[in-house]
């Protein structure tokens, strides 16, 4: 008997997939204004939500991988 082997997509892939985004495009952020010389209030703002954005992706890096 030939059964189909192929999984169903993962509904967690995409939300994966933009909280990653989401994330290194503000450390980037982050990152490159401090290279270029800028201080300011509103740095420390973008680290902290880079920093909750990289929580969530945690949480959801395990939901996607949990559903293989």
């Amino acid at each position: 008997m030939c059964h189909n082997i192929m999984r169903p997509p993962n509904p967690h892939a995409r939300r994966f997939a933009w909280v990653a985004f989401i994330t290194a495009t503000l450390y980037f952020v982050a990152m490159f204004s401090i290279l270029a010389g800028d201080t300011g209030w509103w740095i420390g703002v973008i680290f902290g939500a880079a920093t909750l954005s990289g929580i969530y992706l945690m949480v959801t890096m395990y939901h996607f991988f949990k559903a293989g």
